[in-house]
């Protein structure tokens, strides 16, 4: 015979479990794009891979990103760099409220999206702030962490060999 809280349990997990892995996907690739920023970072400051990733996996990942728009500065590419590293810190505002602070209500549609579950924080001015995330908001910015990952080292292959500005619009199709 199960009790009532085993049952509850049971209950809560059953609601739990759509997202387990969309979020361990997401982070999985979040992981990715942080890697791939340290080896790109190495490529601009041509530093020796091997040992560059351990060095700047020192620094607070907004650091490194700050340092993409250092190094971009003498090139004709700063202005796509800015872009691409305000994209890279929405999804790490994205990875911080999935990762961090407790999942504190269930919701079983929001806005027609199905499931949500609701994180509760602060945001950067200090103030309460609600996020509902979906199982399809997880999905999507996985596959936006892929096509920024791909931006990125065109960008930084397009800084080294010096070419022209002009082909942004050609990667925000990937």
């Amino acid at each position: 015979m199960t009790s009532s809280r085993e049952e509850f349990a049971e209950f809560v997990e059953s609601m739990e479990r759509p997202f387990w892995e969309p979020i361990g996907r997401y982070v999985f690739r979040f992981g990715m794009l942080e890697r791939r920023v340290d080896s790109e970072l190495c490529t601009l400051i041509s530093l020796d891979h091997d040992v560059g990733v351990h060095l700047l996996n020192e620094l607070d990942f907004a650091v490194r990103l700050q340092l993409l728009r250092v190094f971009a500065r003498a090139s004709n590419h700063q202005d796509e760099m800015k872009k691409l590293v305000a994209d890279i810190g929405l999804q790490n505002e994205f990875r911080n409220t999935v990762v961090h602070g407790p999942w504190t209500a269930h919701f079983s549609d929001i806005d027609g999206k199905g499931p949500a579950w609701q994180k509760f924080g602060l945001s950067r001015q200090h103030r309460p702030k609600a996020t509902n995330i979906t199982v399809a908001d997880l999905t999507k910015n996985a596959v936006e962490i892929s096509k920024l990952e791909a931006r990125l080292v065109k960008l930084v292959r397009a800084i080294r060999s010096g070419e022209s500005a002009a082909f942004t619009s050609a990667t925000d199709k990937i």
